[in-house]
């Protein structure tokens, strides 16, 4: 095989490997944080050490965000001390940084698959905004009062007078009779629109999802209604809470 053959050979077998696609299994973080870890046990163990306890069982991407805790008076060496079992990965956590820091609230939350640790006042300043469809939420349902009433009774009585009258007839409509149903259909006048329950909606996570964050209670973070849709201005733990609570 000449040079040329050969070089022209491993040009189109790199090629080919560039373009194969990459087979590993993206990492989940917060699936890896859902695991249930049998025992946990620290006793006094450094915070640093705790969290690359975490890193290790767990195979989360964890970033800590040390220059802003150690501003916040929390040091890599303080201690932890908890003895667990068949406790979630993610409730773990949250224990750890509620011992290390009971005065200063520290909170995590996964940006980009990585799980960050910080500061809620460091997390508030990092505003993201996010886009939700809320037409099923907002959307009008007619309220009728007055549906239409079923009379049978009344049908009968008017059937047999037709009967009894004329010799013959029917039921119902049929043959001169009454309609078993009283047409009175009227919409309710105080039927809310979509604009009245898009409001409600944000009044709703303003008031329940973390209220102090909002522009109306003195914060940063804002929501608007426009077009069945609400933008949310606010930090990426209120964007998961908003998009996924209870999880």
């Amino acid at each position: 095989m000449s040079i040329r053959k050969a070089l022209s050979a491993a040009a189109v077998c790199l090629s080919i490997a560039l373009f194969i696609p990459h087979t590993r299994a993206a990492v989940n973080t917060r699936a890896l944080m859902d695991q249930i870890l049998p025992q946990t046990t620290m006793n006094d163990l450094p915070l640093n050490d705790a969290i690359t306890y975490l890193r290790s069982v767990t195979g989360a991407n964890i970033f800590v965000n040390w220059n802003v805790l150690q501003n916040a008076g929390i040091s890599k060496l303080t201690p932890v001390s908890l003895t667990l079992q068949d406790v979630s990965a993610r409730k773990t956590l949250s224990l750890i940084l509620e011992e290390v820091s009971p005065q200063t609230p520290l909170i995590y939350y996964v940006h980009d698959n990585v799980l960050m640790i910080t500061t809620r006042s460091d997390a508030n300043r990092r505003m993201v905004t996010r886009v939700y469809p809320v037409g099923d939420l907002v959307m009008t349902v007619p309220n009728f009062t007055n549906a239409p009433q079923f009379n049978l009774s009344s049908a009968t009585q008017n059937s047999t007078s037709q009967v009894s009258s004329q010799g013959g007839g029917g039921i119902g409509n049929i043959g001169g009779g009454g309609s078993i149903f009283q047409q009175n259909s009227q919409l309710n006048a105080g039927t809310k629109t979509t604009t009245d329950r898009a409001k409600e909606l944000v009044s709703l996570i303003e008031s329940t999802i973390e209220p102090s964050i909002w522009t109306k209670n003195g914060g940063r973070a804002t929501i608007i209604y426009f077009d069945r849709e609400l933008v949310v201005s606010a930090p990426v733990y209120v964007q998961r809470m908003i998009s996924s609570t209870g999880h």
